[in-house]
C-alpha cells in the first residue's frame, strides 16, 4: 500500500518493482511447475497463473485456529431466570412488557424487582 501511495505521488514504479521482487521470491522459493516459475519471473501476476502464496495460506489456516480456539474457551454463562448471571450478587431479568412497535416481548434487561419491568415498560 505504501509503495502505490509512493507511486501515485512521485510517478516512480515502486509498486512494479516490489510486485516484481516477490514474484521472483515466489517463482525461487515456491513449490510451483516450472512454466510457473518462468512466468512469474516474466512478470505475470500469481494470480494470473492460478499460484497460491504458501506463507499466506498457512498463516491464514493459523488465524483460523486461533479464532476456533478462542471461541472454545469462552465460557458460557448459565441462563438462571431471575438468578445471579454475572456473580456479582446482582439479579436481572429479561422484561415482560410487550413492545408496541412489534407485538413482541421486550428485550430489555434489568435488575430484579417485584414487576419485572425494564425502565421503557414501568
Amino acid at each position: 500500500m505504501i509503495a502505490n501511495l509512493i507511486e501515485a505521488g512521485t510517478n516512480a514504479p515502486i509498486a512494479r518493482a516490489l510486485r516484481k521482487a516477490n514474484n521472483l521470491e515466489e517463482a525461487i522459493t515456491g513449490n510451483h511447475a516450472l512454466m510457473q516459475r518462468v512466468f512469474l519471473g516474466m512478470g505475470w501476476d500469481m494470480w494470473s497463473l492460478g499460484v497460491k502464496d504458501e506463507e499466506l495460506t498457512k498463516a491464514k489456516k493459523e488465524v483460523r485456529q486461533d479464532r476456533k480456539n478462542a471461541k472454545k474457551n469462552i465460557k458460557k454463562k448459565p441462563f438462571v431466570d431471575g438468578g445471579d448471571r454475572d456473580g456479582d450478587g446482582i439479579k436481572e431479568y429479561r422484561c415482560t412488557g410487550i413492545s408496541k412497535s412489534t407485538g413482541k416481548r421486550c428485550k430489555n434487561k434489568g435488575e430484579y424487582g417485584k414487576k419485572r419491568r425494564c425502565y421503557a415498560h414501568q
